[in-house]
């Protein structure tokens, strides 16, 4: 008989099996898709201070997706039992961002985290 597969079962399976993604895992291919800072933003930052709070409100949508991905993909590289888990849970279950919402949690704040990073490295004044 198959286990139920609930929140509190993904986030103890989560806890026990999540390895670490750290910004340097996605620092190089941060830099290569924001290497022409005019290619980054929308033009209705032009005249306007770039800063930690606009950064990312100005950035392109395209930009931003793919920082996004690369997030995903070192999160599935280091990660893949997670990544297959989630996915067979989307495939299977209702109510599945529910279940898997620590996942979402953790690429968002990755994402967020390593985005300031960024911005303190590369774009502040």
């Amino acid at each position: 008989m198959e286990q139920k597969i609930d929140k509190e079962v993904f986030d103890t399976f989560f806890r026990e099996n999540y390895v670490p993604v750290d910004y340097a895992t996605v620092r190089e291919e941060f830099y290569e898709i924001t290497a022409d800072k005019e290619e980054v933003f929308s033009e209705e930052l032009e005249d306007k201070p770039l800063t930690e709070k606009n950064f990312i409100l100005y950035m392109r949508s395209d930009i931003y997706c793919q920082l996004e991905g690369c997030v995903e993909d070192a999160f599935e590289m280091l990660n893949p039992e997670i990544t297959d888990a989630v996915m067979d849970i989307s495939m299977s279950m209702e109510r599945e961002d529910e279940i898997t919402a620590v996942y979402w949690k953790t690429l968002e704040d990755l994402l967020k985290q390593f985005l300031k990073q960024l911005y303190a490295e590369k774009f502040a004044c």
